[in-house]
């Protein structure tokens, strides 16, 4: 069971540096998914792909679109190349299934060796005890940095035993990019709301939430809001 888990978690950082390459949201790492397993591989862990080992299998669950998915295929490829006694068993599912089948295999006791977890989720899992430390792992290996990564991204899935933001790491970030918001210089001109300053930390949230809830219209009179001051998908 250890060793299954150590190799479940090189997987885990392997699959987070090449998607994050990939990703149009890059979190900052850089040089993490060119390396292969050999030049990023911890030194105790060199030789695993001459020395004998007893067989290995690995269960990894994911979802995204058809090119991601030949990624991992490619990525998953060239891991057990690497190690030729350890197997990753892949299997893809569609985005919209994907929390109701992982809620399914949870509550049957077959969860996958790595797997996706949502923000939203994860404090779900890390509750539940689903979820493994990743500490020990991180400390021995050299593919895991975390000055290259947004603390911001790492702390979503730290979990201290009663809440997110602090403790060990049970997870780690896939892709992570920013968040940008956009306005709409006519609906601010009809409010009489000053434009957002283009000025770097000149315009605050309190700003913003001011100036939503100057845009928040009820445009035909009938007691109900008809047009929104904010926006975003969840």
């Amino acid at each position: 069971m250890k060793s299954k888990s150590k190799f479940a978690g090189m997987i885990m950082l392997l699959l987070m540096f090449t998607l994050s390459a990939c990703s149009g949201g890059s979190n900052g790492s850089s040089g993490g998914a060119s390396q292969s397993p050999d030049s990023t591989a911890p030194n105790s862990e060199a030789t695993a792909g001459t020395d004998k080992k007893d067989p290995v299998t690995i269960e990894f669950m994911g979802h995204g679109n058809p090119n991601e998915k030949k990624i991992f295929e490619k990525l998953i490829a060239s891991f057990e190349e690497k190690y030729p006694h350890v197997t990753v068993k892949y299997t893809s599912v569609p985005p919209g299934e994907y929390s109701q089948k992982m809620t399914t295999l949870i509550s049957s006791g077959k969860v996958p060796d790595v797997f996706y977890v949502g923000g939203s989720e994860f404090y779900r899992f890390a509750q539940a005890g689903t979820l493994l430390s990743l500490e020990s792992y991180l400390d021995q290996t050299t593919l895991f940095h975390a000055d290259n990564v947004w603390p911001q991204a790492l702390d979503r899935y730290r979990y201290d035993g009663n809440k997110v933001g602090a403790g060990d790491l049970y997870g780690l970030p896939k892709d992570v990019g920013p968040w940008s918001f956009v306005y709409n210089k006519d609906l601010f001109d009809q409010a009489n709301v000053p434009y957002p300053s283009a000025v770097a930390g000149e315009w605050t949230w309190d700003d913003m939430l001011e100036a939503a809830k100057k845009l928040s219209l009820d445009l035909n009179g009938d007691g109900k809001l008809d047009q929104f001051g904010v926006g975003a998908y969840t």
